[in-house]
């Protein structure tokens, strides 16, 4: 269960809420399912899935909360059939041109229709509150994603306030300097890399499999490329791809490290997620005081 990919968030403000009570509160946004007129549904389950009831799983002073989302499935290009349909039967019909105002009325009353019929698609998206930093981390490539899981927060408890990770210093130009002479401390400089051109209409390199610290990738940082994202291997425990805009994409256990992790006695899954949020958080916890650290630790602000 461990997140593969980082939105960062600083609170702006302390959370207040024990477990206890964030829980009575996301009861009013618990998940329901899709009614007949409901194009989609977003709502709270338990973070254990159907191995757990509670919306709120607390541990090693992390806050784990998850979201379900359901959507109804309605392909454009099957809408659109039916639309020319009635459009070309109305036409013939009543020997009349059937216009752009009435078209999206028709479209508009399709989708009434249609939307009981659809199929639905679910999907997942979790995050925890580190209590110990003032940082909500999402496990999300997409920032619109994440927004909508802030948003849920804020429609629960009334008021959630937090900005994305910003750092003192720009994360591009650390990363480029990190290639340009050496990573910071804990940190190695993995095989895979994006440069780009300093121009608004230059090149982009995508570099994968590469000894990123040779005199290859050196040339194209002398001639003006900058890193947008790059490989990292922290403590020999996680790899990252880390992004430009602080995003932290593909992390992956290394290999010994997974093996060193400690597993649960038994059979309950329960347990199991328990133990494995419990670590993460942890695990986490450091990689991300480490890499703050790395670029200049959080940008100062008159709201932080």
């Amino acid at each position: 269960m461990w997140f593969k990919n980082l939105r960062l968030y600083q609170l702006t403000q302390p959370f207040d809420l024990t477990g206890m009570l964030l829980e009575e509160k996301l009861q009013s946004n618990a998940f329901v399912e899709c009614g007949s007129q409901d194009a989609s549904k977003l709502g709270w389950i338990s973070p254990f899935g159907r191995h757990g009831t509670a919306l709120v799983h607390e541990a090693a002073d992390g806050l784990w909360l998850t979201a379900k989302k359901q959507e109804k499935v309605l392909p454009a290009s099957v809408i659109n059939e039916l639309l020319a349909e009635r459009i070309a039967d109305i036409e013939a019909d009543q020997a009349r041109k059937v216009y752009k105002k009435e078209k999206a009325q028709m479209k508009d009353e399709l989708l009434v229709e249609l939307l009981p019929r659809a199929f639905t698609k679910s999907s997942l998206i979790s995050g925890y509150l580190d209590l110990k930093r003032g940082w909500f981390v999402v496990n999300s490539s997409s920032a619109a994603r994440a927004e909508e899981l802030i948003n849920l927060v804020r429609d629960s408890i009334g008021s959630f306030a937090l900005v994305p990770w910003s750092t003192q210093q720009l994360p591009s130009d650390t990363l480029t300097l990190w290639l340009e002479s050496r990573a910071p401390q804990n940190f190695v400089v993995g095989e895979e890399a994006e440069l780009v051109s300093r121009q608004v209409e230059g090149g982009v390199a995508r570099l994968k499999e590469q000894d990123l610290l040779g005199d290859e990738v050196k040339l194209m940082l002398e001639s003006g490329k900058r890193v947008k994202r790059l490989e990292l291997l922290w403590r020999d425990q996680i790899s990252v791809i880390v992004d430009e805009d602080l995003a932290i994409k593909r992390l992956k256990l290394t290999d010994a490290f997974q093996e060193s992790l400690d597993t649960v006695d038994g059979d309950s899954i329960a347990a199991q997620l328990d133990h494995e949020f419990a670590s993460m958080v942890v695990v986490y916890r450091g990689f991300l005081d480490d890499l703050l650290a790395a670029f200049g630790g959080p940008e100062r602000s008159e709201t932080a």
